[in-house]
């Protein structure tokens, strides 16, 4: 009681700053951002620089505070006209397939308010005749975000993704070769699968809450990674992949005993194929396939 009598002294952007930074645990957070969704803290208090109003009202796009359906954000005008939307129950689309179009007045989208959303996409998803991808979007940022599935392909310059309060949810981000900052501090569940691919410019990550992962998990071709830290996840119901990353040293899974799909270590010339078959060894069931080649001081991949 005491949380949420705090919060409605609040605006809604000041719940989310306080719940990112309060240095508290991680349950404290949720604590704080839910007392302040209880307390009905949609919008803003309605200063000069505010979309939102004092009377928690909403704009006519999302009624209550939510869209039913699916919504596209092809350029900066899109984004704020949802700036006081807490959720999309369809798609949020941005920069995306369903336009086909490259605004390159499109560079950072940040939804404070917005909590959750059936499918977050961005980029390219392969579905545009010519392959436009957003060539100016350099930053993602949903500090408010707590569950939805996450796709992001095909960003060639964006380079930082700040997801703080994701708790559930797949995550994929495919092709976003610029890609420098990750953050998941309080992903727990991933049901519709893990996945970073293809960044030149991404050296190290950690997802420090993630204990299941469903569908597959990969980490594959990042050629600037050198360390990943996964160090409660315990069971990836699908494949575990760790693939052709040339400048992988180490990564750490230490309660991973469960993986039903295939199971892969390969192509990682600087991670020692020792280190490979120690994760192999601490699984409890034998995965459906193996495949450890192509590592340091190991045998070639056929």
């Amino acid at each position: 009681m005491l949380v949420a009598q705090v919060v409605l002294a609040l605006r809604w952007r000041d719940v989310v700053s306080i719940a990112n930074h309060s240095g508290g645990s991680m349950r404290m957070r949720h604590w704080i951002l839910i007392a302040g969704l209880v307390a009905g803290l949609g919008c803003s208090d309605g200063g000069a620089d505010d979309a939102c109003g004092m009377d928690n009202s909403f704009p006519a796009i999302c009624p209550g505070g939510a869209i039913e359906g699916d919504y596209e954000i092809m350029n900066a005008a899109d984004a704020e006209a949802i700036a006081c939307c807490m959720t999309v129950t369809g798609t949020l689309d941005i920069a995306g397939s369903r336009s086909c179009v490259d605004d390159t007045s499109l560079t950072s989208v940040s939804l404070a308010q917005l909590t959750t959303t059936g499918n977050l996409t961005v980029g390219s998803q392969g579905g545009c005749t010519h392959g436009e991808t957003p060539t100016a979007l350099t930053s993602l940022d949903f500090p408010a975000l707590i569950s939805g599935s996450i796709r992001i392909e095909n960003s060639p310059v964006l380079r930082s993704l700040n997801l703080p309060m994701l708790t559930s949810g797949g995550v994929l981000v495919l092709g976003s070769t610029a890609l420098t900052s990750l953050s998941l501090p309080m992903l727990t569940s991933s049901d519709g699968g893990f996945g970073v691919f293809g960044s030149t410019t991404l050296t190290s990550f950690s997802v420090p809450l993630l204990t299941t992962v469903g569908t597959n998990f990969s980490v594959s071709r990042n050629a600037a990674l050198t360390s990943f830290s996964f160090p409660v996840l315990a069971i990836v119901t699908g494949g575990f992949d760790v693939g052709d990353n040339a400048a992988l040293t180490s990564f750490s899974v230490p309660l991973l005993t469960t993986v039903t799909g295939q199971f892969g270590i390969y192509r990682n010339a600087a991670f020692e194929t020792s280190l490979a078959q120690a994760v192999r060894d601490q699984l409890t069931a034998a995965p459906l396939t193996t495949l450890i080649c192509g590592n340091k001081s190991g045998t070639a991949c056929p």
